[in-house]
């Protein structure tokens, strides 16, 4: 079983607070894809669609293009809020219960101490290995 010294928690703790950071960043800045976010009016007549924080598409039904144009550009952007809303959900992968923020700040704190600690620890073993030597009982 391997000895852990201060510097490998450290490490290790490091490395859970990139993680946690990556988590937090989200799927677009982690590069991993994100499904389409699809908002809808007037019965599903009009229909947008956003990828990658971008509109991708408007799709009208014939049966829309009826409607006043006031009428439809109302619909048009209910649509549009509605898919913007939709990306804007976390992913499923993300528990929404989590803060990550918060918890990133408690995985720091938990880092910092137990780095100190470690350090304390590592300066007590040093100093009773001093002592032994100097009693003649660590040679």
């Amino acid at each position: 079983m391997a000895d852990f010294d201060g510097t490998q928690v450290g490490q290790l703790l490091a490395q859970m607070r990139q993680t946690l950071d990556t988590m937090r960043a989200g799927p677009q800045e982690a590069g991993a894809p994100r499904e389409d976010a699809v908002g809808e009016a007037a019965d599903g007549q009009v229909r947008a669609v956003m990828r990658d924080g971008r509109l991708e598409s408007v799709r009208l039904d014939p049966r829309v293009m009826r409607l006043a144009s006031d009428d439809l550009g109302e619909h048009i952007v209910t649509a549009v809020n509605a898919a913007l809303a939709a990306a804007r959900q976390p992913t499923a992968g993300v528990p929404v219960t989590v803060d990550p923020a918060r918890l990133a700040e408690q995985l720091r704190e938990v880092q910092d101490a137990s780095v100190r600690q470690m350090s304390m620890f590592g300066q007590a073993m040093n100093d009773v290995l001093a002592r032994m030597r100097e009693s003649g009982g660590g040679r």
